[in-house]
């Protein structure tokens, strides 16, 4: 159902309030330091609900009430600005369930949403970031959101490439063992694909920092993987 536009607030603003807890609550008003998880974990599964794109065979009402929710959702800069600090808290669900929701309305209001992110740039550092330090469901979505975030959006890509992004997915797919990496490998090749095509300071940075000699591996393992494969076969047969 669409929330509506109060509701988002109403619900936004009992995340911003948990983040900054009194440090005397011994008269039993106002928020403790473990506030914030209480409040925010259900408030972002919430949202993340009534964000999520809906089946191409959900209902046209179905359709109409995530379209409103995103609109009344991004019709707030600070809500989109509140999410990309969230995303630097400690607490792995609320980070994970920040990553999502951030992709559940990039995937519906891309246009908006870059605009926003776009008026605070260090907040794309903030995603970057994500790409170390953090469990792998975390890292993994954020490599989910990063591909949305980029999409058609040349200063956005620069941000992220100039922020050392080549050096820390190619890492990753390494520690992963290339193309026996499987599906998170795969967002990682597509990322540095949308990174580099039809962006030529991206792809002098490429060039530049080694990576291109870091790829080589990649078409290796796939070869040997391939001639692996080949050969069970024939032992099979």
């Amino acid at each position: 159902l669409p929330l509506g536009k109060p509701a988002i607030t109403k619900i936004m603003d009992l995340i911003k309030h948990s983040r900054n807890p009194r440090t005397d609550s011994s008269d039993g008003e106002g928020p403790t330091n473990t506030t914030l998880p209480a409040v925010a974990r259900p408030c972002i599964q919430l949202l993340k609900n009534v964000s999520r794109t809906p089946p191409a065979n959900a209902s046209i009402r179905e359709k109409q009430a995530v379209s409103e929710n995103l609109s009344a959702f991004v019709a707030e800069s600070e809500n989109v600005l509140l999410l990309m600090e969230l995303v630097g808290e400690t607490d792995p669900y609320i980070q994970l369930g920040t990553v999502v929701l951030l992709t559940n309305i990039l995937s519906g209001k891309k246009d908006r949403t870059q605009q926003i992110i776009l008026s605070k740039p260090t907040a794309v550092n903030r995603l970057v970031a994500l790409l170390e330090g953090t469990g792998d469901m975390v890292r993994n979505e954020a490599l989910l959101l990063l591909r949305r975030l980029i999409q058609g959006n040349a200063t956005i890509q620069k941000i992220v490439a100039f922020d050392g992004v080549f050096d820390k997915v190619i890492s990753i797919a390494e520690n992963e063992g290339y193309v026996l990496g499987g599906m998170i490998v795969i967002d990682i090749l597509k990322l540095v694909a949308t990174l580099v095509a039809n962006n030529s300071s991206n792809q002098t940075l490429f060039v530049e920092t080694g990576c291109v000699a870091r790829l080589v591996p990649f078409l290796r393992k796939a070869s040997t993987t391939h001639a692996d494969a080949g050969a069970a076969f024939v032992e099979r047969r």
